[in-house]
């Protein structure tokens, strides 16, 4: 892959060796074996293995189209173009962007099976949206940090939106690959609905907690700060207007010091983090308490199935009388369906 730097500094070159371990992300193992190229667009440097020209011809076209409408949004212009590498080298459709030490975004070219898939759109091209957004937000810098990029190079503290908790950074690019007229994105699916429908249910996490989150996190189901980033920004447009969603971002572009989320709410918002954060709470119970009480109404009444630990009990399949049917096996007798009633159970049969 062909890397190009206009400018070289002794500061980028530390902070280069310092971060390569976390560059490793780009998926850059299959390099040495290909015949890569690189496709230049106005914006862009598309670097891709020769096998995969015309996935890059269509990639370059989604993304000149979707730096448009992103740059005008989040109000910024990448001083250079942003390089892509087109990788086939993981098993799994996602992507991946830093702005260190230039701005770099990672497409794998795994097409997403049924399973994968939260929504409907061409993957494509959510994708690449997602991790421009990205881009676009972590380079932001401007004031002490922005003097600190124009000294020093790319260092890691002219890069102040790096030090945004994870619900933000990750939040801001699943609210901007949503569109809910053209149903678009994954905060328009029915699978964030239920998942953070589950979250009103069992109890919110607070801003202290979910700010804490790694990316992935230990609970099930996971990336609640992808789920809680996206509708606290659902919340900002609905409740001041989506300008302020914008405003909340680029107020962080002269923060020198990290984790200043209550002077940064206070100053688009004119209330502390926390106040923020329960008025964000409030706007999830009234949206989805509705929609779980109804739910409720819906919900047939629910049986137990209580067998031996060492069984494996699945596919149930309700009648519309109550009784049920299920599959069971235990790993020492044939498999075989069950039918079960309110106070009978019979063996239909051996698989």
């Amino acid at each position: 892959m062909k890397v190009l730097l206009k400018k070289t500094s002794p500061s980028l070159i530390v902070m280069s060796m310092l971060i390569i371990g976390n560059a490793a992300f780009a998926g850059n193992g299959n390099l040495g074996a290909d015949d890569w190229k690189t496709l230049k667009t106005d914006h862009f440097l598309i670097h891709f293995d020769a096998r995969h020209q015309k996935f890059a011809q269509r990639l370059a076209a989604i993304a000149e189209n979707i730096y448009g409408e992103t740059t005008v949004w989040l109000q910024w212009v990448p001083s250079n173009r942003t390089e892509i590498v087109i990788d086939d080298s993981l098993d799994a459709s996602n992507g991946a962007a830093t702005p260190l030490p230039y701005n770099r975004s990672v497409i794998y070219m795994q097409t997403p099976s049924d399973v994968e898939l939260v929504s409907n759109e061409p993957w494509l091209e959510q994708v690449f949206t997602h991790e421009f957004i990205h881009v676009l937000n972590l380079d932001q810098s401007a004031g002490f940090p922005g003097a600190l990029r124009k000294i020093f190079g790319r260092i890691l503290f002219s890069f102040p939106q790096i030090f945004s908790p994870k619900w933000v950074i990750e939040g801001l690019a699943v609210y901007g690959e949503t569109d809910h007229d053209k149903g678009f994105g994954r905060g328009q699916s029915a699978m964030y609905e239920a998942m953070m429908r589950t979250e009103v249910l069992h109890g919110l996490r607070s801003l202290t907690e979910l700010s804490y989150h790694g990316y992935i996190g230990t609970d099930f189901p996971r990336g609640q700060v992808y789920l809680y980033g996206y509708y606290f920004f659902e919340f900002v447009e609905a409740t001041y207007g989506k300008d302020k969603v914008v405003e909340y971002i680029r107020n962080w572009n002269s923060n020198f010091i990290p984790w200043r989320m209550d002077a940064r709410a206070q100053q688009v918002f004119g209330i502390s983090g926390e106040a923020l954060w329960l008025q964000f709470q409030q706007y999830l119970r009234s949206k989805f308490e509705p929609q779980i009480s109804f739910l409720k109404t819906q919900q047939q009444t629910s049986k137990t199935i209580t067998r031996n630990s060492n069984s494996n009990v699945s596919n149930p399949v309700w009648l519309t009388n109550g009784d049920f049917y299920y599959y069971e096996n235990d790993g020492r007798s044939p498999s075989r369906i069950i039918s079960r009633g309110s106070d009978s159970e019979q063996v239909i049969g051996d698989l």
